[in-house]
């Protein structure tokens, strides 16, 4: 119908599109979630739970940089306890489940 037609027109009028360039890692889908999430202001779950597996993921491979980089350096643990901890890190596996706690 007419007012079918006019509301599908209207629609393609309101929607804007983006082509998002940049190196992989760069934050190109960071930055369409954060649209969506300005826009929308809701994320599903599904989403969410991937946001959380990104930082866990994030937080550990930064642990590993600065933990090989103290060795890289010579620099010591103040706390000799936590050797097992840092070891633990280091060894965490590239392919592992981040969604657990």
């Amino acid at each position: 119908s007419l007012s079918e037609k006019n509301s599908d027109e209207k629609i393609q009028l309101q929607r804007v599109k983006i082509l998002l360039l940049g190196a992989g890692e760069s934050g190109k889908s960071t930055v369409l979630k954060q649209l969506r999430l300005i826009h929308t202001g809701k994320i599903s779950v599904q989403e969410a739970n991937r946001c959380v597996t990104g930082i866990r993921k994030n937080a550990v491979e930064s642990m590993q940089a600065v933990l090989r980089a103290m060795t890289t350096y010579g620099i010591q643990l103040e706390n000799q306890s936590r050797m097992t901890a840092r070891a633990a890190v280091i060894s965490h596996a590239e392919n592992s489940d981040f969604t657990r706690e």
